[in-house]
Order: C-alpha cells, then structure tokens, then sequence
C-alpha cells in the first residue's frame, strides 16, 4: 500500500495537514481540536460517563452550524444527533462520499477489476471544469489506493466504464435515493441520471447531477456497513474496507484518526449550485473491524478536511474504546 506523505496533501481541503497563513477562514481551527481533545482526556481521567449524544454535542462546539448525525449500525436508528431536522431537510453534493458506495457495487458485481490500476497527474478537467487532485504525486492507483487518495482520475475512469442507467441501479439500493422514514419532513435526494460520460462523471464524483441529505447519507452507509459484514471476505469488502481505514489512518480522511478510535471513512468536498463557496462531509464506519455506528459529519461552510477533524473529536468523546 501507497504510504504518500500527508505533508502534501494541503492543495484543496482534502488535506490531513494543518491550515497555513489565513487558511483557517471557515476551517476547523487545529487549535480548537486540539483543546478538544485535551478536554477530553480530563473527562476521561475524572471518571465521567460517555455517550454519543455528550460526544455530539462536545463536537458541535467546535463546529456549531454542523449536520451531525450518529446511526447504530445494529438497530438502524439515530442515537445521537446535531440539527437533526437540517440533516433531513438539508440536500448538497455528497463530493467524494459516493466513490465507496459506487466502487462497492462494481467490484461485489465484477463490473470493475480491483487491481486495475489509473495513472493520474492531478490535473483532471471534465467538459470544461476542473476537477484536480489533491493528492501526493504517485504511480498508477489500484481501487484500494485511490479510495485511500480520493483520486477523482480514477474515478473518472471508472465513470467512464458505466452503461446508461447503471449509476442509478448501483445508488438505489443503498437507500441513498429515497426517504429514510427516521424522521418526519424529510427531503428525498435529487438525482438526475446521466445521459452522457461527463454527466456520469459529475455524479460519481459528487460534484453535479445529485443532491443527498447527511441522514440519507447515513442510511447508504449503514447499508455498505451490513453489506461488508455479510460478505466479509469478498473482493469488494476487502477493497472497500481497507481503502477506508487507510483514509482515515494516512490518507484523506486522517483528521477521523485524531480520535484515537480504528474508524474508517472517507471525506467529500463540493461547492453550491449557486456560490463557490465548498461545503465539506465525512462519512465514518466505527469501529472499523465490525462498525457499530455510522457517522455523518455536514459542515455547510468549509471542507472535508474539516468534517474529518470534527469526526476525530466527535469519536474522541465517545464511548468506544481507544486503540
């Protein structure tokens, strides 16, 4: 596996570095995390019980306008929650966050190789829009290293290897598509399907095309929670899997790992139909040997970088046991 050094990854938000100069702008400040987690480590010292909903709300103080939601994997039901009715109401461009999902439902069919390998230069631009890496300068990705990078190329690649209507057959039975009834005045996910490669491209890379909530979001990865548990040995579990804790270990998800839980995830960033302004996810299975609960961090001003570090305190605060 691709250990590429975190240093330099600080090019789009992705990054498991620190912001630099005037970065910190709508970013989670690593000084705010850092007092988090130190408070967290007093908390465990004087003996106080925690849940997830007390580790919700430590989050939230870092992050006050994020979309939390905590999903017990078992039960399907939310056990812990931050704007919850905004997470059910709150539709954006999932980012990177549908390369799992997408990835899992071609490998578990045998419509994509696992070991078929994409070169990338980081400078992908599709029907006029760039859509560059952030990652390290590498050799040709495989499927577990680019789901650990987020290599849009890649997936790009991977896009193009679609038939009409296939996109749409590989999200709906994650339950990404439809309303997840685990509240009231929820909004469905807005989804066109793609007509054209680039389209297909738009959409597999979270950018266009489609629109989900953070709680719909939360249903698809319980769904690729149950389904690696039930299929704990086959390529698309085995790929999947590992490309989510390398994220979340080295890669870019790494700010999840500050928790000190084996957490596995994966970060998405995108900007507003109308504003360039990004909005930044993460995504989290935990533990990540045999997850309990399912995270989804929303931050509707920032990166998934910053998700990510949210997560890590999030996970910090929670009653999981530290590695």
């Amino acid at each position: 596996m691709q250990r590429l050094s975190p240093s330099l990854c600080g090019l789009s938000g992705h990054s498991a570095a620190s912001p630099r100069g005037n970065d910190f702008g709508v970013r989670i400040s690593w000084l705010r995390v850092a007092a988090a987690l130190v408070a967290t480590s007093a908390a465990c010292l004087s003996g106080q019980s925690l849940s997830w909903q007390s580790a919700a709300d430590q989050a939230a103080q870092i992050a006050p306008d994020a979309r939390i939601v905590v999903l017990d994997v078992g039960a399907g039901r939310v056990i812990a929650s931050r704007r919850l009715g905004e997470a059910a109401r709150t539709l954006a461009a999932p980012g990177s966050t549908l390369k799992p999902l997408v990835l899992y439902g071609l490998l578990k069919s045998g419509r994509w190789d696992a070991e078929s390998r994409v070169a990338c230069d980081r400078k992908l631009i599709v029907a006029g829009r760039r859509l560059a890496c952030s990652h390290p300068a590498a050799p040709p990705f495989n499927a577990r290293e680019a789901l650990t990078w987020s290599c849009n190329s890649y997936f790009a690649q991977v896009a193009r290897s679609l038939k009409p209507g296939e996109l749409g057959e590989l999200l709906r039975p994650t339950g990404l598509l439809g309303l997840t009834g685990l509240t009231t005045q929820e909004a469905a996910a807005e989804f066109r399907e793609p007509r054209m490669t680039e389209d297909e491209q738009f959409v597999l890379l979270g950018v266009a095309g489609v629109g989900v909530t953070p709680l719909g979001l939360a249903v698809a990865y319980r769904w690729l929670a149950m389904e690696m548990a039930a299929h704990p040995d086959s390529v698309a579990t085995r790929t999947v899997s590992a490309g989510l804790r390398d994220s979340a270990s080295f890669g870019m998800a790494a700010g999840a790992g500050l928790g000190g839980v084996d957490v596995a995830g994966k970060t998405g960033t995108a900007e507003g139909d109308a504003s360039t302004q990004t909005h930044g996810w993460f995504v989290g299975l935990a533990p990540a040997e045999r997850p309990k609960i399912v995270m989804v961090i929303y931050l509707p001003a920032g990166r998934g970088a910053d998700a990510s570090r949210v997560a890590g305190v999030l996970l910090a605060h929670g009653p999981l046991e530290s590695r």
